[in-house]
């Protein structure tokens, strides 16, 4: 994730890079994407999609996410929701 690229877990029970993978399981989550959400100064956090069923994604499903990522991420930079607001008070 550190490099920015979307990863894509198949299998939640199987695969070892979760930190949690209980959790996920509990709520009956079997597979995921994962994209970084970059801005100019680094991470901003990330976005996630889940699905209940093994190996559910696409490469189509990751370069959508990707793309989502990108644009919520460039998004950020934008003026700040405060920032609107003080200038739609002025």
């Amino acid at each position: 994730m550190l490099a920015g690229e979307v990863i894509t877990v198949g299998d939640i029970r199987t695969d070892s890079r979760l930190q949690y993978p209980s959790h996920a399981l509990t709520e009956g989550i079997l597979s995921m994407l994962s994209a970084p959400l970059i801005g100019k100064q680094g991470p901003l956090g990330l976005i996630r999609a889940f699905s209940t069923d093994v190996d559910h994604f696409t490469e189509a499903d990751a370069s959508f996410l990707s793309a989502m990522a990108s644009e919520g991420a460039s998004r950020s930079r934008t003026r700040s929701p405060t920032a609107r607001w003080v200038s739609s008070t002025r």
